[in-house]
């Protein structure tokens, strides 16, 4: 069996979650507005599934994932 790498979702996450010099000023409710306005799913489902929205090329495109995060212990 292969392994996940996680580091491609971590390196998004990551890039989502930076902030600019004008968003360090802001306090940290505000500047995690910033990841939950991506979020078009809301609220915890059972499913585990959640949409998000993401500017690619210019084009905002929905992506869904779930909750299921894959990893090989060692």
């Amino acid at each position: 069996m292969g392994s996940c790498n996680n580091c491609y979702a971590f390196a998004a996450i990551s890039g989502l979650a930076e902030a600019d010099e004008e968003e360090m000023e802001l306090d940290q409710k505000e500047r995690c507005l910033r990841i939950r306005d991506n979020f078009l799913t809301k609220e915890i489902n059972s499913a585990g599934c959640y949409a998000i929205e993401f500017i690619i090329d210019g084009e905002p495109r929905v992506v869904v994932v779930d909750d299921w995060f894959p990893f090989t212990r060692t």
